[in-house]
């Protein structure tokens, strides 16, 4: 099930409709990590809803400490002209600034992303 709350989403080569604010870092956090309790084990899930007859997709998670400069966060591995119903996953990275999104290195119609919690585990 997805939970709405962490869904970032139709994604693009420009970013996700939607952007995750983690908060303000506390500044008297020793270790710098957001409020969001121990930091547990998550995963990025990229949906890819309708066929992509040409290209790739690369899957990229991206943050910013500001909401508007972007920078690459991880990037997955590209899939070729992938079909309905594919999934991609990204394990999303622990140390990160406070705003985060999805993208795509590509221009690409269809493909939305979410984050799942706990790690992914092979499919059997």
């Amino acid at each position: 099930m997805t939970d709405y709350l962490n869904r970032f989403g139709a994604t693009t080569n420009t970013g996700s409709a939607n952007v995750l604010d983690f908060g303000a870092i506390d500044p008297r956090s020793a270790m710098q990590t957001h409020r969001t309790g121990e930091q547990h084990e998550a995963t990025v899930v990229f949906h890819v809803s309708a066929d992509i007859a040409s290209g790739s997709v690369t899957p990229k998670i991206q943050d910013s400490a500001d909401g508007t400069t972007w920078a690459d966060l991880a990037v997955g591995q590209a899939v070729a002209t992938p079909k309905a119903g594919v999934f991609a996953f990204i394990p999303m990275p622990k140390i990160h600034k406070r705003y985060v999104r999805a993208a795509t290195a590509a221009a690409a119609a269809g493909v939305t992303a979410y984050l799942e919690p706990g790690p992914r585990k092979p499919e059997k």
